[in-house]
């Protein structure tokens, strides 16, 4: 395990592999331990995670945008469009190959979206400016916890995360249905927390430069969070705002979500420790279906 501090410039896979609680998974707890236990550090031998499109497509772009080419290409493998996918040359390429590998198309797409979202005269190009992407924070909570946050695009006072989508549908709720759905407010929220934790943190891993940048964002008390939704299939973008000023009842619920998150890790964690698997035997006095349990689809045949 890598020692606490701030990391500017740490791998994808260096940060992923670190026994800690991210973000992602502080949502995951919120409403299904089970699922936080399989998926995390606990599990002795997780899941392979499958390789997705719509995933690799978001990863790509996602890499485009906040790193460059020269990320990409340490990052991800493209597959030579030379070599068929069936003969064996393509084969000992790809078993040859330690990096995620993605395909030429995916990339000439991502390639496509940033060509008009960050075309001179563009917002964004300068919103993702004057700071660094991807910096990393590994720290350890009130409560002894080991946790984790990893920042899209941090500047003097503002942190930025990206969410992209293949399609938003041209529905104007469709970010705010996401920033709900997703909880990304808690997201936001666990930033923030871990930047005011950090302040007092060293940088284990940083250029001069980069150094100098996080003594100025230790200054900070208020942070400025922001999303920059991007529709990767039709090239536009949308930044948002969320603070405990403009929405405090969402803000309120962020809060109980997270205590109830830690709950969560505090319950099943003292019913079953951490080295066995959380899972939750069935109700012995809910063992037989009843027709509440079909309500929906009766009222559909009229019953």
């Amino acid at each position: 395990m890598k020692k606490d501090g701030v990391y500017f410039g740490l791998s994808e896979t260096e940060y992923f592999n670190e026994p800690r609680i991210g973000s992602s998974l502080l949502r995951t707890l919120i409403d299904s331990p089970v699922r936080f236990w399989f998926e995390s550090y606990l599990n002795p031998v997780p899941k392979p995670q499958k390789d997705k499109k719509n995933l690799n497509a978001g990863k790509i772009f996602h890499k485009l945008l906040l790193e460059g080419d020269r990320a990409l290409a340490a990052d991800f493998a493209v597959a030579p469009t030379y070599l068929h996918p069936a003969s064996a040359e393509y084969k000992r390429w790809r078993d040859s190959q330690i990096r995620p590998i993605v395909k030429e198309s995916d990339v000439n797409d991502a390639r496509r979206v940033l060509m008009y979202l960050t075309r001179k005269g563009q917002v964004l190009k300068q919103f993702l400016s004057g700071g660094y992407p991807e910096v990393s924070i590994l720290w350890t909570d009130e409560r002894g916890l080991k946790r984790a946050s990893r920042i899209d695009y941090l500047k003097i006072g503002q942190l930025i995360d990206v969410k992209s989508f293949e399609d938003w549908h041209d529905d104007p709720a469709h970010c705010a249905k996401y920033f709900w759905k997703y909880k990304v407010f808690v997201q936001l929220m666990d930033y923030m927390h871990a930047l005011a934790v950090a302040r007092n943190l060293p940088v284990v891993k940083g250029t001069p430069k980069q150094r100098e940048f996080w003594a100025e964002c230790t200054k900070i008390k208020d942070w400025l969070p922001w999303v920059c939704f991007v529709d990767r299939e039709n090239p536009r973008y949308l930044l948002k705002t969320f603070t405990q000023g403009k929405n405090p009842e969402l803000y309120k619920v962020g809060q109980d979500m997270i205590q109830k998150a830690y709950q969560n890790f505090d319950e099943y964690s003292a019913r079953f420790g951490l080295n066995n698997a959380w899972i939750d035997e069935p109700d012995p006095e809910s063992l037989e279906f009843t027709d509440a349990d079909f309500a929906q689809g009766l009222i559909g045949y009229g019953l």
